[in-house]
């Protein structure tokens, strides 16, 4: 496979990919089983430098007419390793795709049945029971709070995105209501 060296496109939208697997993995929302390749794959390329003995500057001896010449082994081995990393894009594709078409959500006609019914019964007679026992406090009332006078619902947004409404307590002091 042979390519121009000033063309960086590939390394330019691979670099592109593993800022988002960085900026994923510091939020907090990734996919291990992706970075754990993403690890393997950068392993295998330190490795395969060091092997092969590469550098970023080029050496005179592997030069011919100003381009770089590459052995066979060397041209293998970037090939596999570039197929890798699309294997391993490609299922994490496949696994996103399925994980969001897998929504769980129970029927519509489940909340007219008997059973659902049957199961509300019990819920209400042992949440009555609780209360009867004093084991909890049953209703609770609102004491106060929430917004004063003719103040509008604003929602605000905080530093790292979360959406928040100024609210006041009971003793008028202000707070944060995120949602």
């Amino acid at each position: 496979m042979t390519s121009n060296p000033r063309d960086v496109t590939r390394i330019k939208g691979f670099i592109t990919y593993l800022q988002l697997v960085i900026k994923s993995v510091e939020r907090g929302n990734y996919n291990p089983e992706l970075v754990d390749k993403v690890n393997n794959h950068i392993n295998d390329f330190y490795d395969l430098v060091k092997n092969n003995n590469l550098s970023l500057i080029k050496k005179k001896e592997k030069i011919k007419n100003n381009k770089v010449i590459l052995d066979e082994k060397q041209l293998e081995e970037n090939d596999k390793a570039y197929k890798r990393w699309k294997e391993a894009r490609e299922t994490n594709l496949e696994q996103s795709k399925e994980t969001n078409s897998e929504k769980k959500t129970l029927p519509d006609d489940y909340y007219k049945s008997e059973k659902y019914q049957k199961f509300c019964e019990e819920r209400a007679r042992k949440y009555n029971e609780a209360v009867i026992e004093g084991k909890i406090a049953g209703e609770v009332k609102k004491i106060g709070g929430g917004l004063v006078g003719n103040q509008k619902e604003e929602v605000f947004y905080g530093e790292r995105g979360g959406r928040y409404r100024i609210r006041y307590n009971k003793d008028g002091a202000p707070y944060r209501d995120y949602f």
